[in-house]
């Protein structure tokens, strides 16, 4: 998911979410992807803490 994609997923919500490189997003994005599964959330990335960029 790209950041332009995130902005398009706010206020929605689904039953499953998946975040892919994580690491690509900065705060405000990034928070939006983590929000938006009710029931199951995936983050798929390469680091093992998630560092948002400023």
């Amino acid at each position: 998911m790209t950041t332009a994609h995130t902005l398009l997923l706010k206020g929605l919500e689904f039953d499953h979410a998946i975040v892919l490189d994580p690491e690509r997003l900065n705060r405000n994005n990034l928070y939006v992807a983590l929000t938006r599964g009710r029931r199951s959330l995936a983050i798929i990335g390469a680091a093992t803490i998630l560092q948002p960029q400023p």
